[in-house]
């Protein structure tokens, strides 16, 4: 059986680090505002105004090369433009740990 993570060093490494991060963040007292945040259901922006998040999933940094598809298609920045043209606002992107822990180089 193939062992999850190459190192347990590494693992209880970033283990760690994401321990000591969200420790700190939870404590400090922010000088900034989100843009966004919840009232009830609802998910509202800085001035208290709804907010409808109409998304798209761009499928790809979870697999085994870690590049989102389309890259090999178009550039980045033509591929936004292109969601935006189409009335998303927020975009879903799902992605590995392995691409953490490995940290590969892309081609």
């Amino acid at each position: 059986m193939k062992p999850i993570f190459k190192s347990s060093n590494s693992f209880m490494r970033t283990f760690i680090v994401l321990a000591v991060c969200c420790i700190f963040f939870a404590k400090i007292n922010y000088a900034f505002q989100f843009p966004f945040k919840t009232q009830g259901n609802k998910i509202v922006d800085s001035a208290g105004q709804p907010v409808k998040l109409a998304g798209v999933n761009w499928y790809g940094a979870e697999e085994k090369d870690f590049i989102v598809g389309g890259l090999d298609r178009a550039p980045l920045d033509e591929i936004v433009t292109y969601v935006q043209k189409n009335g998303f606002n927020s975009v879903r992107l799902p992605f590995s740990v392995e691409m953490f822990i490995e940290n590969p180089i892309i081609n």
